[in-house]
């Protein structure tokens, strides 16, 4: 998930004219943290959380919810519409987290920790879960890589939220990696490790046990960092991101039932038929999320930042590009979503590897309505 040094041409769209093109994409509450990237978000019900992230040479421990349904942010409880509650690990971006519709909890995890003054780079030993967590030691002002492992109960500690942490992760620390929830199973994996380099393993954990299977499951489309996922019908899709420098077109779905991978049509203009002649979804570093049964991946980066969203049908296994994202052209912003045309949100985010815009605007793609601007 390296960056170029500079991102600074926007793309709008694969087409000469969006105008053609059905979606509407809303402004909503702005997020109430500090703009930032890399932060991480999971989805309980309703409510959308987002912790963690970088900006200005500091990374974020805060944890914020917004309410879909209320269009609100913070409604932590009846009484108290702004609220906070800190994560009691060390502060962190290019974590990765997830919720799974059999849970009322969230679970976080790994990334990168840096010290305030943005310079000085820690390394965490393994802590015993559930131990305190200890002040990491300086390792040679290496990268901060992270493999913690924490639940978040929304309603422990009389309705304020409850942190506790779990065994570590088993894999190497990394960051820039993937996790999604199928049924009672949350799969972290993928990254960028500092000694391996990018990596192709992927992990599994038990929310009702809450132990990892330290078994790894290997992933077929081969070593990525920054790559996405989504999840529909208890069938994981894994693509994009970027391997040894090369942006990847490979596309594979998961099926934790039969425990076997299915290679799917590429994401780019690689076969001499007309169904994919202009694809342009290959990106890393984008935003994805289900309604209604398709998936969505919008925003991102190849090369130059992205704007272009597109729809994944897994029954004809075909993309459909719907309304460009209204907002600036971002990368690592977060997203959540009900899995309902009410709920698929974006916010956060930066406008690129050398720039100092950060993000706090929320957005909703509504993909049965036209923008009646255009």
């Amino acid at each position: 998930m390296f960056l170029s040094l500079l991102l600074s041409v926007v793309v709008t769209s694969c087409h000469d004219d969006d105008d053609d093109l059905i979606g509407l994409w809303e402004r909503f509450a702005d997020y109430q943290g500090a703009p930032r990237y890399g932060a991480a978000s999971f989805t309980l019900g309703n409510k959308g959380y987002v912790m963690g992230g970088f900006a200005n040479n500091e990374s974020y421990k805060d944890l914020r919810v917004y309410d879909m349904d209320r269009n609100i942010w913070n409604p932590i409880s009846s009484t108290d519409e702004n609220s906070t509650i800190n994560f009691p690990g060390f502060a962190r971006h290019y974590g990765v987290a997830a919720g799974c519709d059999t849970n009322t909890t969230g679970y976080f995890g790994l990334g990168f920790y840096s010290d305030y003054d943005g310079k000085t780079i820690y390394y965490q030993p393994t802590n015993s879960p559930g131990s305190d967590f200890t002040e990491p030691v300086l390792l040679n002002n290496e990268v901060g890589r992270l493999r913690d492992w924490w639940k978040f109960d929304p309603t422990g500690n009389n309705g304020s939220g409850e942190w506790t942490r779990l065994d570590d992760f088993p894999g190497t620390a990394r960051y820039y990696s993937i996790a999604f929830c199928i049924g009672t199973k949350i799969y972290v994996g993928l990254g960028y490790d500092k000694e391996q380099g990018d990596v192709d393993d992927i992990y599994e954990f038990d929310t009702v046990t809450e132990k990892w299977n330290t078994s790894h499951i290997g992933y077929p489309g081969g070593k990525r960092r920054g790559a996405s996922v989504f999840v529909i019908d208890d069938i994981a899709y894994i693509f994009a991101g970027q391997q040894n420098g090369d942006y990847d077109y490979r596309f594979y779905s998961y099926n934790p039932t039969t425990q076997t991978w299915t290679q799917l049509r590429d994401i780019a203009n690689t076969t001499d038929y007309d169904y994919d002649d202009d694809y342009a979804i290959v990106r890393m570093n984008a935003s994805t999320f289900v309604i209604d049964g398709y998936g969505y991946v919008t925003c991102g980066s190849y090369s130059s930042l992205r704007t272009d969203t597109w729809q994944y049908n897994p029954t004809t296994d075909l993309w459909t590009d719907v309304h460009n994202f209204k907002g600036s052209a971002r990368e690592f912003a977060v997203s959540f979503s009900t899995g309902r045309k009410e709920g698929a949100f974006i916010t956060t985010g930066r406008s690129g590897s050398s720039s100092s815009s950060f993000f706090d605007d929320t957005w909703r793609l509504d993909p049965y309505t036209w923008d009646d601007d255009d």
